[in-house]
């Protein structure tokens, strides 16, 4: 979830991150597709625990690493987290639109950021430029998984990678609204 041995400390992740990219690095010499979830905006979280992430984030494109979106802290309840933000008075009540946000992670409506060292427009920022930045790097260290992606927008083929399920998905359905034939 981090790219920060620190910060997994703090969510109690007993992550070792050196021996997690050489896991990484096996699993994909074995042709497994391999994904990983990244979180930026803990309330306790510095810049240089973010670029650690985004670092992180860019290992993993290098390495084949199918998917590794970065998402916006959200405090779940029954967590540390959570309690200590319910502590400070930055959580008041749950109700429905609480936890409607804890589903708006990739969008910026309804979305409330907690992390004091960093502010929300910077946080989609990174957030932004990391998934640029991670799909850009995996598509030229490994053309062959582009071109496949290209093929697979062109196919009824299926797509190990959420990224590209969703592009292809989103365009096919912008073509068919398009269809002059469907249309008349």
């Amino acid at each position: 979830e981090s790219g920060s041995q620190e910060i997994l400390e703090k969510i109690r992740k007993k992550v070792d991150l050196k021996r997690m990219i050489g896991l990484f690095k096996i699993a994909n010499r074995c042709g497994l597709p391999t994904r990983a979830n990244l979180i930026i905006g803990f309330p306790y979280e510095k810049r240089r625990h973010i670029f650690q992430t985004l670092f992180l984030q860019f290992r993993l494109a290098l390495l084949g690493v199918l998917d590794a979106p970065i998402f916006l802290f959200s405090p779940y309840p029954g967590s540390d987290d959570f309690e200590l933000l319910r502590t400070k008075g930055l959580i008041s009540h749950l109700d429905d639109d609480y936890f409607e946000s804890l589903g708006m992670n990739m969008q910026l409506k309804n979305k409330k950021m907690y992390c004091e060292a960093v502010g929300p427009l910077e946080l989609t920022l990174y957030q932004l430029f990391g998934m640029l930045a991670f799909y850009g790097i995996y598509y030229l260290s490994h053309p062959h998984h582009f071109l496949r992606f290209m093929k697979n927008l062109f196919t009824d083929s299926f797509s190990n990678s959420v990224f590209e399920q969703r592009i292809t998905y989103n365009l096919k359905k912008k073509i068919a609204k398009w269809n002059p034939l469907k249309n008349s």
